[in-house]
């Protein structure tokens, strides 16, 4: 799906206002019924590991995946996510 993405989505051609750090924005992960955070956190930073080194993008992760638990609002203001992408 992310590749899909990258394939298919030229910023180059696209302009808008919603805020985006990139193509693919957010990957989020939720423990379904019998499974626990911790794995829910791994297979986000598989995934993130994967992505990154295979795409070669930057990838950030926040809350469990995070090795500090750090939110996802503050990575997005430190990144500049809440400014407008378009003149």
């Amino acid at each position: 799906m992310v590749k899909v993405a990258f394939d298919a989505i030229d910023f180059g051609l696209h302009s808008g206002t919603h805020p985006r750090l990139g193509v693919v924005d957010h990957i989020c992960f939720h423990p379904l019924v019998g499974a626990f955070l911790d794995q829910a956190a791994t297979v986000a930073r598989s995934l993130a590991t994967k992505t990154g080194s295979t795409l070669q993008v930057h990838t950030f992760l926040y809350g469990a995946a995070h090795e500090e638990g750090r939110t996802l609002d503050s990575i997005r203001r430190t990144l500049g996510y809440f400014k407008p992408n378009a003149n």
